[in-house]
């Protein structure tokens, strides 16, 4: 008879055993797998089989989500089964290739959705069959080897002989430094491995740049054929160039000098130029019609000279003044009568004009019935009457002396700055 501890051991053995064989018959056999749980088959044709195998692995992306059940042969080739996981989805434009996992074979089927773009169709379904023509096979080892005889042909013994040597020298006693290398590169391999998450996300978000890229490519060569074409002509332009580039230098030292040769003086005149600028702006109208009158005027000027029936004689036109309104006085003359012979300087009479009133006969065409550029429904003589405000002549002599002034003061302080022979000079405002 057992006794209780050998029964109650041989129990917790057996059930050891039992959990342990159900774990390595889910985990490593694959019992759910092989009796079609949580799968659904999918078929692929192949032209050739391309030395894949049952129980080869399918992966998408890289990832385990199948095996091949079976390969069997068809009229124009071969068709392989596929088992593949209910819980991934493939999308039906991937790309399909038979891959192998090492040198020595190993050949497994791994699918490639198009990456940074959104799959075109939906996915594959159980009982799907995928074309023949949608497979890419790798190359038969027959005539990998053949093309390889080839390029070996193609090379000349004595050539190889010496390519060969020269690497046996290259590599001789370099052992050192090919250990570091190799230990370098898996490092590098390692640093890939561990950063595999970001680099899957770095080459994700490359594919819209690069799509855009490709998109914008008729573009981008049509700046690159312009910007050769511009690149050829600065080449072929070279000479000149060079002469531009040396000629510059002491063509900017004379503009600067003109510069500071003209800087007591040109101030000034552009302050001048500034006011006579504002009152053309606002005369423009004025200034468009005698720009427009004077032409005819001048032609009939030349007319009256030119078109005589005796040489060096001019037509004059004589008419009778029967009913024309007296001349305009009021206004011209008054106290500042001067002696024709005094010459000393004096301010012009800006407030000559006629003063007769508006609705009066004599001398109607006169200025003071001119209408104003700013309101044609108004008329005055002068600016102010039009409701413009212009600088006095008093007001324009003062801007002056103070702009003289303050070149002087500026020379004074910086006598550097200004030339020997073109310093300022206080001319009084006056010119």
């Amino acid at each position: 008879m057992l006794s209780r501890m050998v029964k109650s051991q041989l129990v917790a053995f057996a059930l050891v055993t039992i959990v342990t064989v159900t774990y390595c018959a889910v985990t490593y056999v694959r019992l759910p797998e092989q009796f079609g749980l949580n799968r659904h088959i999918v078929t692929v044709l192949l032209g050739q089989t391309g030395d894949l195998y049952p129980n080869a692995r399918v992966t998408l992306r890289g990832v385990t989500i199948g095996t091949v059940t079976r390969i069997d042969l068809t009229d124009v080739g071969a068709s392989a089964t596929l088992s593949v996981r209910d819980d991934v989805r493939i999308p039906e434009d991937s790309r399909i290739s038979v891959r192998s996992m090492s040198a020595i074979g190993e050949q497994y089927l791994d699918f490639e959705p198009s990456i940074g773009r959104e799959p075109a169709g939906g996915a594959l379904a159980a009982g799907d069959v995928v074309p023949a023509g949608r497979v890419r096979l790798p190359t038969d080892d027959s005539e990998l080897l053949g093309k390889v005889n080839a390029l070996a042909a193609s090379v000349p013994s004595r050539d190889l002989s010496t390519t060969v040597g020269e690497l046996s020298a290259a590599l001789s006693g370099r052992s050192g430094e090919l250990r570091w290398l190799l230990d370098s590169a898996d490092g590098l391999v390692q640093a890939l491995g561990d950063n595999v998450a970001p680099t899957r996300r770095l080459i994700d978000d490359l594919g819209p740049v690069l799509d855009t890229q490709r998109d914008l490519s008729p573009r981008i060569r049509s700046i690159a054929g312009d910007l050769a074409t511009v690149t050829g002509q600065l080449r072929r332009s070279d000479p000149q160039l060079r002469g531009i580039i040396d000629k510059t230098p002491p063509v900017l030292n004379t503009a600067d000098g003109l510069i500071k040769d003209l800087r007591p003086t040109l101030p000034v005149l552009l302050s001048d130029l500034a006011s006579v600028g504002r009152v053309l702006d606002v005369y423009r109208p004025n200034v468009q019609q005698t720009l427009v009158m004077l032409p005819t005027a001048l032609n009939d000027l030349q007319s009256a000279i030119y078109n005589t029936p005796i040489p060096n004689a001019a037509k004059l036109s004589f008419k009778t003044m029967v009913n024309d309104a007296p001349p305009c006085t009021t206004g011209f003359l008054g106290s500042r009568q001067r002696e024709p012979n005094d010459l000393s300087p004096a301010p012009p009479a800006v407030d000559a004009y006629c003063k007769e009133p508006s609705s009066s006969r004599i001398g109607v065409r006169m200025g003071r019935n001119d209408p104003c550029p700013n309101d044609p429904a108004r008329r005055s003589r002068t600016a102010s009457g039009c409701g413009l405000n212009f600088q006095s002549p008093r007001e324009a002599l003062r801007a002056r002396e103070d702009a003289v002034r303050t070149q002087l003061e500026v020379a004074a302080k910086n006598p550097a700055s200004v030339s020997d022979g073109a310093r300022p000079h206080d001319g009084g405002g006056g010119r």
